[in-house]
């Protein structure tokens, strides 16, 4: 399994039961592993500057706030295989379908952001808790990703193909843009925001345009008929999250806990909450217990961390 990760052909199921099974290997068993695939994909053994390498990258990429070892390892793989892009990131390859028609599915973890790039040049950013499928015939012609979750796309330019980006029931149509998706199935809504360029949004279904969007305007859409609406914004701040930075102006409470969500990628409960708070703060390197701290000091809570469940009480 663990070949099979660092190889980016392990299915999801697999993947969760490495993730579950992961723990219960001794460091010196799953060094000696690390090291068994790197020879059989690589002549000779690891040298000490390589070691040395991965022992920074763990360094430099770890949070103070508790990772599992799985993603320890990730990260380590992402050092010894330059195909993986980040720790946030695994890849798995539907076998139900014949070899022609393959569809590659990228998955982040809940708390997790990653970037990587497609066989065109276009770079994608990938945030919390989310997904993007392509198909091995991406890049002949062909140039369509579908997508949960939020993502923020980089097109390269193609004279010879547009790109499409397929959400929760919306196609996005562009050639070279720049844009944010924010599609996961828990809301209510899905929104377009639009850097640079020209995209234009349809019906899925029907292909009925929706809307098309000029530099610093968003698109909002109900799921529940496709409706959409555009409103002027502030486009960068809305793809802040690539930067690795959260930043929230006069948020309501449940914003706040909900933008915490997919930040850390916990489940928020609360209790005693006062609906009519407003909050304006950034994020950047701040670990979950840091920034419950905070708010404290703004509004009293009181709080508790069991995993990824979080239990907050106001006093």
């Amino acid at each position: 399994l663990i070949k099979k990760y660092m190889e980016n052909t392990i299915s999801p199921e697999e993947f969760y039961r490495l993730k579950g099974n992961v723990n219960k290997i001794p460091d010196p068993e799953l060094s000696d592993a690390i090291e068994d695939i790197w020879k059989q994909s690589r002549p000779g053994m690891m040298d000490a500057a390589t070691k040395r390498g991965v022992r920074e990258s763990l360094s430099s990429k770890l949070r103070p706030a508790g990772i599992g070892r799985l993603r320890r390892f990730a990260i380590a793989a992402a050092v010894l295989i330059p195909m993986l892009a980040a720790s946030a990131i695994f890849f798995a390859v539907r076998t139900d379908r014949p070899a022609s028609q393959q569809v590659f599915t990228v998955f982040t973890e809940g708390g997790q952001k990653t970037r990587m790039y497609l066989l065109d040049g276009t770079k994608v950013w990938l945030n919390s808790g989310s997904t993007l499928e392509y198909d091995n015939n991406y890049n002949s012609g062909n140039r369509r990703v579908k997508m949960t979750g939020e993502a923020f796309f980089d097109v390269a330019k193609s004279e010879a193909a547009g790109f499409i980006v397929d959400a929760g029931g919306i196609s996005v149509l562009v050639h070279g843009t720049a844009f944010n998706v924010t599609s996961y199935e828990q809301d209510q809504t899905i929104s377009v925001s639009l850097n640079r360029g020209k995209v234009s949004v349809e019906n899925a279904s029907d292909h009925s345009l929706i809307a098309e969007l000029s530099p610093d305007q968003q698109l909002v859409i109900s799921k529940k008929d496709l409706s959409g609406k555009v409103y002027a914004c502030d486009a960068e701040y809305e793809s802040l999250w690539t930067q690795n930075k959260l930043r929230l102006e006069d948020a309501s409470t449940a914003e706040l806990f909900k933008a915490m969500e997919h930040w850390y990628g916990v489940s928020i409960t609360t209790g005693n909450a006062i609906p009519s708070n407003r909050y304006s703060l950034t994020i950047k390197t701040e670990s979950l217990s840091e920034m419950l701290d905070l708010i404290n000091r703004l509004t009293q809570i009181k709080y508790t961390i069991n995993g990824e469940e979080v239990t907050i009480t106001y006093k």
